[in-house]
């Protein structure tokens, strides 16, 4: 019994001399260890700016709109140029329409335009020019797709973009049609934050739009009939497949845009021209 006593004392004993002394410390970690994980911290919802949020609203509705022509098959990018031409040519008139709210902010900004029935006036013709063009966009005025069924992905797209603009053309519509001066003065900065995230999202939908519909670098289009097929400003490479008996044809038809890069010209159009050049 005195020697388990005593056996057992010495290991608490030992214990407690491990944990105190650093001699008896098992070693830390060294310099080539694995290093530290740094921690990331997401900002919570309620820290973002309005601006931020705003940003992320318009990179959604873009990134919904890329995703949806990503989704189109190459018959159905053939067959939907001109209304992806026609919706892409809409996009230059809301520009119009922003830019054209954006001057009054600037207008307000700087003492002018303030009478109610001036901002009243300016803003529900732009209002009403914008809803045209977004109830055009949506399918309202034209097909989106020709052909026999339009694709539900591409309309998805094209609604959820004009739902942002809208949004945020009817937030800067409310914000400047406020009856005091001094009130709509205090968000013209706010307006015109809203009206630039607007304009900048039709630049990049125009530039989406107009890809899907001219861009046919490296695809194959050996299996396709191409003969009532208008291919004006459509894009190719050396890459690009076409029937038999068409490259030769195509490579007439075509001036180059930049190295490795043409255009087919309309037939209209002198193959000589040289506004397409890269400078």
């Amino acid at each position: 019994m005195v020697a388990i006593a005593a056996e057992s004392f010495a290991g608490r004993f030992l214990a407690v001399v491990s944990r105190r002394s650093p001699a008896f410390r098992p070693p830390g970690p060294t310099a080539s260890s694995s290093p530290p994980v740094k921690r990331v911290v997401v900002p919570a919802a309620n820290v973002l700016s309005s601006s931020d949020l705003k940003a992320i609203a318009a990179r959604a509705a873009l990134d919904d709109l890329e995703a949806s022509l990503r989704r189109l098959t190459l018959p159905q990018r053939i067959r939907a140029r001109e209304d992806l031409h026609m919706v892409s040519s809409l996009m230059p008139q809301m520009r119009d329409q922003v830019r054209g709210l954006e001057l009054l902010c600037a207008s307000i900004d700087q003492g002018q335009a303030t009478a109610y029935r001036v901002r009243k006036g300016e803003t529900q013709a732009r209002e009403r020019a914008l809803r045209w063009l977004l109830e055009t966009v949506v399918g309202g005025q034209n097909r989106v797709i020709d052909a026999p069924r339009p694709t539900p992905e591409l309309q998805h797209g094209l609604l959820h973009l004009s739902e942002y603009i809208r949004h945020d053309v009817e937030a800067t519509l409310k914000l400047l049609r406020a009856p005091q001066a001094s009130a709509v003065r205090r968000q013209v900065p706010v307006a015109q934050r809203l009206l630039r995230e607007v304009r900048l999202a039709t630049t990049e939908s125009q530039n989406l739009l107009e890809r899907a519909a001219d861009d046919f670098s490296g695809a194959d289009l050996r299996n396709f009939d191409l003969t009532s097929i208008d291919l004006s400003w459509v894009r190719w490479d050396e890459s690009t497949r076409w029937p038999t008996g068409w490259a030769a044809r195509i490579r007439r038809m075509s001036v180059q845009q930049s190295p490795g890069l043409w255009v087919v010209m309309p037939a209209n159009v002198d193959s000589s021209v040289g506004h397409l050049m890269d400078v």
